[in-house]
């Protein structure tokens, strides 16, 4: 009995070991996915079928799997290439499927401000906006610019009540066709009674580089209608409410 335990317990661990090893990244122009193995650098591509046909051997370029404590990541393409965001830091990778080439990108050190930030690319730059990390959810505005490999600020955070001072993915998004970032301001993480909470609506015209205070959301009937919250998914700028017994889609 104990040998069988030490031996359950070895398969466990190696394929935990395994699957910590893969880096899952979505293709940004299908909703199939590519497979990295960092140990082995293997590059696979999953199929219609739900099988995996490996691609070829990656070269590696300025990669520490190391680094990789974090596998959740959000993909962009971006000149032909895919770039690869690691959830809750400032990780950049480019991805090049015909080069079979994986490189790191950025060279930033900072992790945990950024999780469920609002990240998009317009005119071939990668944006990202707010997100949360140490029981905290921030206003930041950043942006990659590839010549210096770092983020920079992209607008100086500030308390104005005009300007949103919580911003997640979960509440909003890039509205490509109008040019616009649609978001509704993000309780804090103190707040505990959700539907006694002032949802403020707020637009970016990403022309102007302005922040636009609409009007409040009718939180009240959302919530008769079923919501347990007004977290949300937010395509092609339309508001998916999907936390109760019915969806119901916002258009701003």
């Amino acid at each position: 009995m104990k040998n069988y335990f030490l031996l359950s317990l070895l398969v466990f661990v190696s394929l935990r070991l395994r699957a910590d090893s893969d880096l899952v990244v979505k293709d940004p122009s299908s909703y199939l996915h590519y497979r990295i193995n960092l140990n082995s650098k293997d590059l696979s591509k999953e199929q219609i079928n739900g099988q995996w046909v490996f691609l070829g051997k990656l070269a590696f370029s300025k990669v520490d799997v190391r680094d990789f404590k974090i596998l959740a990541n959000q993909t962009f393409k971006v000149k032909g290439k895919i770039h690869v965001a690691i959830e809750g830091s400032g990780q950049l990778y480019r991805l090049d499927i015909k080069g079979l080439s994986f490189s790191r990108l950025d060279s930033t050190y900072f992790n945990g401000h950024n999780f469920a930030s609002i990240k998009f690319i317009r005119k071939d730059t990668l944006y990202s906006l707010g997100g949360c990390g140490f029981w905290h959810i921030n206003n930041i505005e950043t942006f990659y610019l590839e010549k210096n490999r770092e983020w920079e600020l992209w607008n100086t955070p500030t308390s104005d009540p005009d300007v949103p001072q919580q911003i997640v993915k979960q509440f909003g998004g890039y509205d490509q066709k109008r040019d616009v970032i649609s978001l509704i301001e993000s309780p804090p993480f103190y707040h505990k009674n959700l539907k006694e909470y002032t949802y403020k609506y707020f637009e970016k015209n990403l022309k102007s580089n302005e922040w636009d205070y609409i009007g409040d959301v009718n939180a009240e009937l959302l919530f008769k209608l079923g919501l347990k919250t007004l977290k949300a998914e937010y395509l092609h700028g339309i508001y998916i409410f999907n936390t109760g017994d019915l969806t119901i889609l916002g258009d701003p």
